[in-house]
């Protein structure tokens, strides 16, 4: 009979440890929902600057952070207001100064006179099969015996 009594105990604990981990998993579920729904906190936009280094803009209450992300770590570059990052795109371009960061002025665009004859809309790029006849006859040049 105490084999039996022993084996009793043992199933209610394994039945009560089991029941308290389901019950904490479904808290911890609930918590990172609600978590992933909170509009304090809210990754705007992102884009990659290299391999492993990029820039996000973060919005935080009513701050837009401008941040560098890299593996090692998260940088401050700049705040500035959430209205000016979600502000809707108008006709004319306009443009934000961030303090401490300068931005080169756009360069002007060559005229339609200026193109090279036969360049065409992938000229110079990795599409474009002239690009590929030069490589391969740098690679010819470079391979030959002599």
């Amino acid at each position: 009979m105490d084999s039996l009594e022993s084996i009793g105990r043992m199933a209610a604990s394994l039945v009560a440890v089991l029941g308290l981990l389901w019950l904490i998993t479904r808290g911890m579920r609930r918590s990172r929902a609600a978590a992933a729904n909170s509009e304090e906190v809210a990754v705007l936009s992102r884009q990659a600057v290299g391999h492993k280094a990029g820039v996000a803009v973060v919005k935080v209450g009513t701050k837009a952070l401008i941040v560098g992300v890299t593996e090692q770590q998260v940088t401050l570059l700049s705040q500035v207001p959430l209205d000016v990052v979600t502000a809707k795109p108008t006709e004319e371009r306009t443009t934000v100064a961030i303090p401490g960061v300068s931005v080169p002025a756009p360069a002007a665009t060559p005229a339609v006179e200026n193109v090279a004859p036969g360049a065409g809309a992938l000229s110079g790029s990795a599409l474009s099969p002239a690009t590929w006849t030069k490589a391969v006859d740098v690679l010819r040049e470079r391979t030959t015996r002599r």
